[in-house]
């Protein structure tokens, strides 16, 4: 007999990572349950109205159906009356588009304040081409890193730009009015520049809050004088 091992996937993906791993984003309410679109008992199925879509649903649906596990370990848990954001991929069954999701995906429970506070934030500043990240003070020996605050971070396009600084944890934000290719750097006395070269047309969360997020500088070291 093989032994029962946890869900492989854990830890689950969050924010941007979730976000650019799936088709589908979306905010619901579960309604209620059904057997799978194919008669299949062991196919669990949720009725869901759905409160707000960031990509792969058409805006004017107004319910779909979510598969949500097969009755194993990574299935995700839904409950009727709750609130969740999920992330997965739109599947066709029986001729009806279905919204496949699981304990991999990354999803948030509404009931979990803070969790979900900071991914529906997170999201919705990303979805308004904010871009989000974090500077860190990187050794030369590559052995570890620190966030670093007080980092200018500038994004450059054009004679445009528009800059953040970082606070206590090393994140900064920058609100980006349009699209197009960005260069990001970030200025600190007594640091090297770093920079990124940022393709804006695809900021989504995915590229804007994870492929451009870290920022690493190192001091500059003085020459000594012979």
């Amino acid at each position: 007999m093989e032994p029962i091992l946890g869900c492989s996937c854990a830890p689950s993906p969050t924010g941007c990572e979730a976000y650019g791993k799936s088709e589908a984003v979306a905010l619901v309410r579960v309604l209620s349950f059904q057997d799978g679109p194919l008669g299949d008992k062991r196919s669990k199925v949720a009725v869901v109205a759905i409160k707000e879509v960031w990509r792969g649903l058409e805006p004017q649906l107004r319910s779909i159906l979510v598969d949500y596990g097969a009755g194993s370990i990574c299935d995700y848990v839904l409950g009727i009356g709750e609130e969740h954001l999920l992330f997965g991929r739109m599947v066709q069954r029986n001729g009806k588009a279905i919204l496949q999701t699981d304990a991999c995906m990354g999803n948030l429970n509404l009931e979990h304040e803070f969790t979900t506070f900071a991914g529906l934030k997170l999201l919705r500043e990303l979805r308004n081409l904010t871009l989000i990240g974090y500077t860190f003070e990187a050794y030369d020996d590559a052995s570890a890193i620190r966030p670093l605050a007080g980092v200018t971070v500038i994004a450059q396009t054009g004679e445009r730009s528009y800059r953040s600084v970082s606070d206590a944890n090393g994140q900064y934000k920058i609100p980006l009015p349009m699209e197009g290719n960005y260069f990001v750097y970030g200025l600190h006395r007594g640091y090297s520049r770093e920079h990124r070269i940022l393709d804006s047309s695809k900021i989504d969360a995915k590229d804007g809050g994870c492929n451009i997020k870290q920022i690493f500088l190192r001091r500059v070291r003085k020459q000594s004088k012979n």
